[in-house]
């Protein structure tokens, strides 16, 4: 599932600008004891964009004698990656060939040159503390389970609402998770599926195989 950086940040509510190499901690502060807790914005790898939900004000990991205070939807990790490794931002021209390359044979040479680039653009972004226009989920954990693919575009939404509402449930999260059930396999190809599945058919064995009653 692809999403658009910038306005997945802004859906989540954050105003602080984030970009390759940085990390940020977004406090979520909750009336009553052991109920505060927060969201760690970890782009310290810059192919990879890292949010995670934890327990308490710090963006740290508690001890376990600390953690166990909390709500038990905040003991167990809740977390989504986006690898951005496949951003635009690679220089590229329009026939997607890297730009300096000549077209024909080398093309070991080619895809190492594409590589140098790629990586010297995510070190440029750094730099310049550009944020990359789109990524790809890699993976979501919702307290602890791993959340299946099937169900990503319903879980981000409810995590970013509650992100910007100052509120996180995890329970309520894996909740729409386990709501969202596939009831027909999708053939390959870009076929629909056609037909009724939930027909129950009957066989006769004597007009099948040509049997008479003897």
């Amino acid at each position: 599932m692809q999403v658009k950086i910038k306005k997945f940040l802004k859906d989540c509510g954050l105003e602080e600008m984030l970009y390759p190499g940085k990390r940020f901690v977004q406090r979520l502060p909750q009336p009553g004891e052991h109920k505060s807790h927060n969201v760690v914005y970890d782009w310290r790898a810059p192919d990879t964009l890292r949010l995670e939900v934890k327990a308490g004000l710090s963006g740290k990991d508690l001890q376990p004698s600390d953690l166990h205070k909390y709500p038990v939807s905040f003991q167990a990790a809740t977390y989504v990656e986006i690898d951005v490794s496949n951003d635009s931002h690679a220089d590229e021209d329009e026939s997607g060939d890297s730009k300096g390359e000549t077209k024909g044979g080398g093309g070991g040479k080619k895809i190492a040159a594409k590589k140098k680039t790629q990586a010297f653009s995510a070190f440029t972004q750094v730099v310049e503390g550009k944020t990359p226009n789109a990524g790809d989920v890699k993976k979501l954990v919702v307290m602890g389970k791993e959340i299946a693919k099937t169900a990503y575009a319903s879980v981000l939404s409810i995590l970013q609402e509650q992100i910007k509402s100052l509120a996180i449930v995890p329970v309520n999260i894996l909740a729409a998770a386990n709501a969202v059930k596939v009831t027909k396999a999708t053939p390959g190809g870009g076929l629909a599926p056609i037909g009724d599945e939930d027909i129950k058919y009957k066989y006769n064995a004597e007009e099948m195989f040509g049997l008479t009653k003897g």
